[in-house]
């Protein structure tokens, strides 16, 4: 049954799922599709009416079933990021023979609105909109699938922020972990310590925290606040000279939270208390990584009391790889083990003498203390692993989206930039290379052992300058990357590129219209690569 681009999805069914499921569907709808929803038949039990009906109509029913009508969708694999615990994300689909009714069955609200975005989804608008008749039985492979976003050295206002779940959401990822914290600034408005904030430089209210959070669970995504330390805090020193009390540091560049100090600890436990406040993650990030220049004792012990301190709030914590080297993450302590981020990844490592060669000498002390810190990396990953704790995998390559298109743009004008726009440390890599990549292969090769707690694409902003050049790196990359999280299947690029091509007017409509024409994509063809994931 075709329908006009201007019709409604009616939707009917369990009143408890339409209430949760309805309002973040319907937004989203319009956002990606231009197309409206509303509940249909007011007043029949059951049922809701929200907004006007249109001329012509295409049924969707919510059924709310026992968890073994799904028995054969195994569960996810990893850990859930939310702090009510896991949601069943599982669902069934089915679309009648004519195309004119449709019937999500699902064990939680979770499940309901991933199946209805796929149907979304499946909306063919080259002829009116079609809805092919079958039947999906679906489930995600991992349970933690997200993007992190890097706000502190590039700002992302609360508008583009939404525009980014929003994106997630379609995509079927479920966690945005943002990097609030850094040397260039402090996003996040704190109570107890305001002249974090004081600076100039835009950041989130606590109001604006809670209504991105608000947003974002509506939609079964998980906000993960990270607040970088103890290194990574030039921008909290340069607020709070105390935190310092006068530490001599390697170079002007570096600094860090030394805990003999005893003002650090405190900032440490404020911050966090605040942040957690706020937020409905079942985890905070700590951060942790690339302290340049701080003694290891002293770093061991920074981590373990602030480890310490977030366990007792209660949260469970996740660092990057460097935190394994306090011994302080827990596998048992609650609910469920902490989580470490493994992000160096052996194609991109740290080559100090080539840095060296094309900085100025003022910098060069930087580099020796980079380069010392670089050279633990390799037993990172082994050290959770004897510590029983799971890896969210962002190996910089190929996870770390703020790198180059090896490919060519079908638009000549994105060319340039999309080379540009990469971190000029990382090579440029193909995005059908990308489509390859497994994340269970890659831990039997790398970090034999390993458990896997998800997977997360990451984006780092010194080179984006604008919402165009966030979208040009994100996409089409991020699409990739939720497929590889969410099927345990891997496609043959062209049935990838296919659908990617059909994201082309959603992606303009949520605001991403500046996405990367990789002629990979536009042609459907695989190009010579860069990268070998074997």
């Amino acid at each position: 049954m075709p329908l006009s681009t201007d019709a409604t999805l009616t939707m009917s069914g369990h009143p408890g799922l339409l209430t949760r499921v309805l309002p973040p569907l319907d937004a989203l709808a319009r956002r990606a599709r231009g197309i409206g929803l509303a509940a249909c038949a007011p007043g029949m039990p059951g049922t809701s009416s929200l907004g006007s009906a249109s001329t012509a109509h295409l049924g969707l029913r919510f059924e709310v079933v026992d968890e073994s009508r799904l028995d054969g969708l195994p569960a996810a694999l990893g850990q859930a990021p939310c702090a009510a615990g896991a949601f069943d994300e599982r669902y069934e689909l089915e679309v009648d023979g004519d195309g004119a009714g449709a019937t999500v069955r699902a064990a939680s609200a979770a499940g309901a609105f991933r199946g209805a975005t796929v149907l979304l989804q499946a909306l063919d608008a080259s002829d009116g909109i079609r809805v092919p008749s079958g039947r999906i039985r679906d489930a995600p492979l991992l349970a933690w699938r997200g993007l992190s976003l890097d706000v502190a050295r590039h700002f992302v206002d609360v508008d583009d922020v939404k525009r980014v779940i929003d994106l997630l959401a379609w995509h079927r990822l479920n966690v945005l972990h943002l990097h609030l914290t850094d040397t260039q600034a402090w996003r996040l408005e704190s109570e107890r310590w305001p002249l974090l904030t004081a600076t100039g430089a835009p950041f989130y209210s606590r109001d604006e925290w809670r209504e991105l959070v608000r947003f974002a669970d509506e939609r079964f995504v998980t906000i993960v606040p990270e607040l970088d330390m103890p290194g990574h805090v030039g921008a909290a020193l340069a607020a709070y000279p105390e935190l310092a009390e006068g530490a001599e540091f390697a170079h002007p560049r570096l600094g860090y939270l030394d805990p003999h100090v005893p003002a650090t600890v405190r900032f440490a436990s404020d911050v966090l208390d605040e942040v957690t406040e706020l937020s409905t993650s079942a985890f905070v990030h700590l951060g942790g990584d690339e302290a340049f220049g701080m003694p290891e004792p002293a770093y061991a012990r920074f981590v373990a009391e602030v480890v310490e301190h977030v366990h007792g709030i209660p949260r469970r914590v996740i660092g990057w790889q460097e935190a394994t080297r306090a011994d302080a993450l827990s596998s048992t302590r609650l609910a469920g083990p902490d989580l470490v981020q493994l992000w160096i990844s052996e194609k991109d490592a740290f080559d100090a003498e080539a840095v060296k060669a094309r900085t100025s000498a003022e910098y060069h002390a930087l580099v020796d203390e980079a380069a010392k810190t670089a050279a633990l990396a390799p037993q990172d990953g082994p050290r959770a692993v004897a510590a029983g704790i799971p890896l969210i995998l962002s190996p910089s390559s190929p996870l770390y989206l703020n790198r180059g298109y090896a490919e060519p743009s079908a638009d000549p004008a994105q060319t340039d930039a999309g080379v540009r726009l990469g971190f000029p440390d990382y090579a440029p890599e193909n995005t059908a290379a990308l489509a390859d990549w497994d994340p269970f292969a890659w831990v039997a090769e790398n970090v034999p052992g390993a458990a896997i707690a998800g997977v997360e694409a990451a984006i780092w902003g010194e080179t984006v300058e604008s919402f165009d050049d966030l979208a040009l790196l994100l996409l089409p990359r991020l699409a990739v990357v939720a497929e590889r999280a969410w099927s345990p299947a891997v496609s043959p690029w062209e049935s990838v590129a296919a659908r990617l091509r059909c994201n082309d007017e959603v992606w303009a409509r949520m605001g991403f219209g500046a996405w990367y024409r990789s002629v990979e994509v536009m042609q459907g063809r695989r190009r010579p690569t860069v990268w070998d994931h074997s």
